[in-house]
């Protein structure tokens, strides 16, 4: 995204400094809560529900989850 050219969703307008670094905050929280997303997942499967844990569905659901994530910005 070009935040020097990003647009509010409903007016078109640019948006204001404020709203573009507001928007930069967001996204960066985002990818951090993104790129832990794989280890938590991991962890927490391993700790919560043992009996169905593997690596391959931790990765997977942190994969879905992230996905999720991204969407929701992006609707």
């Amino acid at each position: 995204m070009n935040h020097d050219t990003a647009t509010t969703p409903l007016t078109s307008q640019p948006l204001s400094p404020a709203d573009q670094m507001v928007d930069r905050i967001r996204i960066a929280s985002l990818d951090n809560l993104i790129a832990a997303l794989p280890e938590v997942v991991d962890e927490a499967m391993q700790k919560v529900i043992p009996h169905w844990y593997t690596p391959e569905l931790a990765a997977s659901l942190a994969e879905g989850i992230a996905a999720q994530l991204r969407a929701g910005v992006t609707a």
